[in-house]
């Protein structure tokens, strides 16, 4: 393995949605805007959300906003530089995962939904929910609820691939429901948890 020190290719920009700084997020390819396509947190605002001198932002209610980048040039093999597009999702926390495609087409992501004190967890006090985003075009996402799943720092979902004979099958799994995915997020300060299902 050979590495190459690079420039910073993607730093925050001077809209609304990134004008604190840029967080971490995930690269899906879209084929559709001709191959990788970075999402990322925004910082919209100081924290605590609407504190500053402006006061609150309209679509920074929790202090982020879901921006979208994709390269320069995308013939660049190294990737260099990228483009803040603009802002995709209104009102979000941190950490976008890499987006995927339902059998209809639809994109979907899911994300953290909160740090204890601000945020959007769901329904259930004792239970922070991952929330789902979902857009046609990957470029205008909107909120559709909550997942089943744990929200947590840095979520990552990842398909499984089908089952061999002879493979034993995890506690609480039947041959009656098939294993597709696999749920990865920060579960706890510096650990990382997972999930297998469906």
């Amino acid at each position: 393995v050979h590495w190459a020190h690079l420039p910073v290719s993607l730093w925050n920009g001077d809209g609304w949605y990134d004008m604190h700084g840029i967080f971490t997020g995930s690269a899906t390819i879209v084929d559709s805007l001709g191959g990788p396509a970075i999402t990322f947190p925004g910082l919209c605002d100081v924290y605590p959300p609407g504190s500053s001198e402006l006061g609150p932002i309209p679509g920074c209610a929790y202090g982020y906003a879901f921006g979208v980048a994709v390269p320069d040039d995308p013939s660049d093999p190294l990737l260099r530089n990228w483009t803040n597009k603009h802002w995709i999702a209104n009102d979000t926390f941190d950490d976008p995962s890499t987006a995927w495609q339902t059998p209809q087409g639809e994109w979907r992501m899911i994300g953290h939904c909160g740090d204890g004190t601000f945020g959007d967890c769901g329904p259930d006090d004792d239970f922070d929910a991952a929330p789902i985003w979902a857009s046609e075009d990957f470029m205008t996402w909107r909120k559709v609820g909550f997942t089943n799943m744990p929200a947590g720092e840095c979520a990552s979902m990842f398909p499984l691939p089908p089952l061999v004979d002879g493979t034993e099958l995890p506690d609480g799994a039947t041959q009656d429901v098939p294993l597709t995915h696999v749920h990865k997020w920060g579960c706890d300060w510096l650990k990382d948890c997972y999930q297998i299902g469906s």
